[in-house]
């Protein structure tokens, strides 16, 4: 790579970051609020949490719509009205004074989210080699890890919602003229020139389709969602009814996500020294299984808790950046394509990420946490087994 591409690799990177740490930081500002804002706006719980999942939304109506975009239109700009709308839901939820008006305001707020997490292996594809895509790829997942930690630990700091959220306002906007500033379209992509003749939308909707490896990588991804909710919702709960206090339930929570965000450096470290996404993929989803359906109904309080839960987040997480990042190098579809490939696999996994637990391991643990868990730790296996039929990428 030239020193210029580098440097316009590194620029599209830190754009990249900060506009996928922002709306990730404006969502999980509002649980320290949670008792001012169901007061504020004379909701419930459950309206509370439909607040709090409204950024999520976009994600699951938008993914493949968004994949299709970036594929045929103008990335800079695609991305550049995305992270827009993102900055105008972070001023909106600043500004607002209803439960509805700050609803829509978090779900604009999801827009640029949504975007980035099913594009960003396309857009890293255009500044970086193949196989440097999965390390890059880890770098802007853990922006998003890195903002719900300092949401969740700095916001209490703030004598009111509105004034948090001015916070994330101003952030907004830095994102959105970060974008504009710093992201360049690589010339070899031709999306600066005309695009006559070129592949239409549904042409790559058909090739990714038809390419049986986007639904192994789907699958994949659905298995370990449903993994990933199970610990990320059910954790403190179920510590809780072990006899453990809420605060130490909470702190293991979160060295749960400490352990995610750590995974976006190992397992990409961990593929390049087995020189093997699928062989990596396997044993951490294994070791995945143990860490998911033991650590938090069996492993006593303490050191080795904390140590267990770090390397759970570490397992389970570890697999999604090398997954995301696979499209980028599989045959017929390739950074041409990586864009409707990342839109069809993030709708799959985000139904998954609701179908499964909510409507599948729930019902089947009747109550019991100790078979929920299990039950999550089983589906690391079956992502194991199904990524067995991943392609080799050595």
């Amino acid at each position: 790579m030239s020193k210029s591409k580098k440097n316009y690799g590194c620029m599209m990177l830190v754009a990249l970051c900060v506009a996928n740490f922002i709306p990730n930081y404006a969502q999980y500002q509002l649980s320290p609020f949670a008792a001012s804002i169901m007061s504020e706006f004379n909701i419930s719980a459950s309206q509370f949490s439909s607040l709090f999942t409204a950024p999520m939304i976009p994600a699951i109506l938008l993914s493949l719509e968004a994949g299709m975009m970036i594929d045929k239109f103008n990335p800079k700009l695609v991305m550049g009205i995305a992270i827009g709308i993102t900055m105008i839901g972070t001023i909106l939820a600043a500004l607002s004074g209803s439960y509805f008006m700050l609803f829509a305001a978090l779900f604009m707020i999801g827009v640029g989210a949504a975007f980035i997490n099913c594009n960003q292996a396309k857009l890293i594809s255009g500044w970086y080699t193949p196989e440097k895509v999965t390390g890059k790829m880890g770098i802007v997942m853990g922006a998003s890890t890195i903002a719900m930690a300092v949401a969740l630990a700095t916001t209490s700091l703030f004598s009111s919602r509105k004034a948090a959220s001015t916070v994330s306002a101003i952030g907004g906007v830095i994102a959105f003229i970060l974008w504009i500033v710093l992201y360049k379209v690589p010339e070899e992509s031709g999306f600066e020139k005309d695009h006559a003749g070129e592949p239409g939308v549904i042409d790559g909707l058909k090739v990714v389709v038809k390419n049986k490896n986007i639904y192994i990588i789907a699958a994949c991804m659905m298995a370990i969602m449903g993994a990933n909710v199970v610990i990320g919702s059910f954790a403190p709960t179920a510590l809780q009814e072990r006899g453990i206090d809420a605060v130490a339930a909470g702190t293991y929570s979160a060295v749960y996500t400490i352990g995610c965000f750590l995974s976006c450096f190992i397992a990409p470290i961990v593929a390049e020294k087995l020189r093997s996404v699928k062989k990596t993929v396997i044993l951490f989803a294994i070791l995945a299984f143990f860490g998911t359906g033991f650590s938090v109904s069996y492993v006593p309080a303490g050191i080795l808790l904390g140590a267990a839960m770090l390397l759970t987040g570490i397992f389970v997480g570890g697999s999604i950046p090398l997954l995301l990042g696979l499209p980028v190098q599989l045959k017929g579809v390739g950074p041409l394509y990586a864009g409707t490939a990342g839109g069809f696999i993030s709708t799959i996994e985000l139904i998954g990420a609701v179908v499964i637990p909510g409507y599948i391991l729930v019902p089947i643990s009747a109550g019991n946490y100790n078979i929920l868990f299990l039950a999550g730790g089983i589906c690391m296996l079956i992502c194991a087994a199904i990524a067995i039929l991943l392609p080799r990428t050595e």
